[in-house]
């Protein structure tokens, strides 16, 4: 059975990518050009309020669980008034190219989804594991969430 599921809310997507362990591709409606990504959530560190870092990696070879390449970092700040945290910036990575289209693409889903938007020019797919944990989805309602029960419920969606 594939798990992968295709999202098209941007909150289920923003929510599936901040999740701390979100695995997912990205493919251009218009040239059919696809990306798979790793987002994964850094650790918090201490005496530091700020949220800590989410780290992109991409995928680069045929063996699509080890065959990743580290691209940029994300940084967010929180949200006044408890509304969780938003993703500000997104930096390439020592050695990327800013201009890389890896980490322009990834740049232009998070200011889309930044504005409640998942324009139909892009198919946004998840890879079939749980966006938080990396456990693999059984059930079509966390297939179609991206976010396995246990982590649906600690995550409150």
């Amino acid at each position: 059975m594939s798990a992968e599921a295709r999202l098209t809310n941007p909150a289920a997507a923003w929510r599936f990518l901040l999740a701390g362990n979100a695995t997912f591709t990205l493919v251009s409606g218009r040239t059919g050009t696809r990306y798979t990504f790793r987002l994964q959530r850094g650790k918090p560190r201490d005496g530091d309020n700020r949220p800590p870092p989410w780290f992109l990696s991409g995928l680069v070879g045929p063996n699509n669980g080890e065959d990743y390449v580290f691209l940029a970092t994300a940084f967010a700040e929180r949200v006044p008034g408890g509304g969780g945290e938003r993703v500000q910036t997104v930096r390439a990575a020592k050695g990327v190219d800013p201009r890389d289209r890896r980490v322009l693409a990834f740049a232009w889903l998070i200011d889309h989804l930044r504005r409640g938007e998942l324009p139909a020019s892009v198919e946004f797919w998840t890879c079939g594991t749980c966006g938080r944990c990396g456990r693999l989805l059984t059930t079509p309602e966390s297939v179609e969430r991206g976010i396995g029960p246990e982590c649906a419920e600690k995550m409150g969606c």
